[in-house]
């Protein structure tokens, strides 16, 4: 069930991207003052899974992935989802083991500061 939820949170925050002007701004101003080791991270991530075959050079791509994987959960579980799930994960820990280790270290700190500011 927890899967379902998250699922239907990450897409249903694509839709108010979509569709709002000043939140897809607020979400634009947060990722441009979000800690930049994040989001390295996160282009990595992406980079890094093949099925999803980002373009991580599409700005408005990057905000609105960056928007939806900081807000498909609460915000108080934001900084865990990063440092207990994608840090985590086999791919990143062989590709980005520095990168991982700093969103472990940080225990995602700078998703859930993206997340409280977004929210």
């Amino acid at each position: 069930m927890y899967l379902r939820y998250t699922f239907v949170a990450h897409e249903g925050f694509h839709g108010i991207f979509f569709v709002d002007e000043e939140f897809r701004n607020k979400v634009a101003s947060v990722y441009q003052n979000a800690d930049p080791q994040s989001i390295r991270f996160l282009h990595r991530y992406f980079s890094l899974q093949a099925t999803l075959n980002y373009n991580l050079e599409d700005t408005y791509l990057m905000h609105n992935e960056f928007m939806a994987y900081v807000m498909q959960q609460g915000v108080n579980r934001t900084g865990s989802y990063f440092s207990d799930n994608l840090a985590q994960r086999g791919s990143m820990l062989r590709a980005e083991p520095e990168l991982c280790a700093y969103i472990q270290a940080t225990k995602g700190q700078g998703f859930a500061d993206a997340a409280q500011q977004i929210s």
